[in-house]
């Protein structure tokens, strides 16, 4: 890698932190000027989330999301470098369908940063990435190319640029949890019924997590009755009460923990869950506001449910405060009323 192409890189990473640019488009300059140096294809930048999520790319369109083995997790935890030849070391569907392309060549490097890993940087080359010079493999197992030593000199520059693009995506979570419950605020304040209230609670979760579908139920003896929904395949089941004993909601009521199905079970079960499945899966989070379980927020087809966890935390603890206060509300109201008869009697 020559000086002037290292640079060039350098001076587009550079503006990627600078106040006000846009870290997605400026970190693509990055990525064309380091392919191009390379002699890569194609490459992209991934920023993990509890998973790894496409952050840029340039050459090729890869997939939104992708997984790691555990092995690879391991290695570029420990800060490796992974060098691929294809389609003879294609670890999975992805590596092979790239294979299947015509490329011969991937290199898959760690970005960290404070926290650890933040994130991983991939290049496609249509030719084995084989250097003039190799350096000793982190693996030890064969001699890793020279190419991937050249990296090393970016890396940690490729690693600011996520580190302010997660910190970006943690204010616009922030920013969504805090507009999702002034939505609640504004509902209580206005006086709506209780009905109302959950309504606006499932609409304000499906949209802060990004979710398929969301409903509230209401504990009522010893069942739980659907009171609000918003989604896919869920307005139907709106009035409509299952037993307490059935299901994922049951292993949250005895838990008190939010429970995880992370996929929808085909056969078996409950009707009204069977119908869900093609939902993907199902987050179950218990609404208790003063320790007794008032109901619960179901949350169906999230793209990442552990990544969407803490956000549910936070967004069921303060619906479950309003779900309690319209409730008391309308007991104290129905207690008014059966007074004003029994006076009038």
């Amino acid at each position: 890698m020559t000086a002037e192409i290292l640079e060039r890189i350098l001076l587009s990473l550079g503006r990627s932190l600078a106040p006000g640019g846009d870290p997605v488009a400026l970190a693509r300059r990055g990525l064309l000027a380091l392919t191009e140096a390379l002699g890569a294809r194609g490459g992209w930048l991934r920023l993990r989330e509890n998973g790894l999520t496409l952050h840029a790319a340039v050459g090729v369109e890869p997939p939104e999301e992708a997984h790691l083995t555990a092995q690879e997790a391991l290695a570029l935890g420990e800060g490796r470098v992974l060098v691929y030849r294809l389609p003879e070391e294609a670890t999975g569907p992805a590596s092979a369908r790239w294979s299947e392309q015509g490329y011969r060549g991937l290199i898959l490097a760690p970005l960290r940063g404070e926290g650890g890993l933040l994130g991983t940087l991939t290049l496609l080359f249509a030719e084995p990435p084989l250097g003039a010079r190799a350096v000793a493999s982190p693996a030890g197992d064969r001699p890793t190319p020279a190419v991937a030593k050249a990296l090393e000199e970016v890396l940690p520059l490729f690693g600011l640029v996520l580190g302010r693009a997660r910190a970006e995506a943690e204010l616009a979570r922030r920013q969504a949890l805090l507009e999702a419950l002034h939505r609640l605020d504004r509902a209580m304040l206005e006086g709506k019924p209780l009905f109302e209230v959950a309504q606006t609670g499932v609409e304000a979760a499906q949209g802060l997590l990004g979710a398929r579908a969301a409903t509230v139920s209401l504990v009522e003896g010893r069942e739980r009755r659907l009171v609000a929904a918003a989604g896919e395949g869920v307005g139907a089941l709106v009035g409509r009460s299952a037993p307490l004993e059935e299901g994922p909601h049951a292993q949250a009521l005895l838990g008190g923990e939010p429970v995880l199905l992370r996929e929808i079970p085909q056969g078996g079960g409950p009707d009204w869950l069977q119908g869900l499945a093609p939902l993907g899966n199902l987050l179950v989070l218990p609404l208790k506001p003063d320790g007794t379980t008032l109901g619960f927020l179901g949350i169906y087809g999230l793209s990442d449910p552990d990544a969407a966890l803490p956000l549910a935390r936070a967004f069921a603890a303060q619906l479950s405060l309003a779900l309690l206060r319209e409730q008391d509300q309308e007991a104290l109201q129905q207690r008014s009323r059966e007074q004003e008869v029994l006076l009038r009697a």
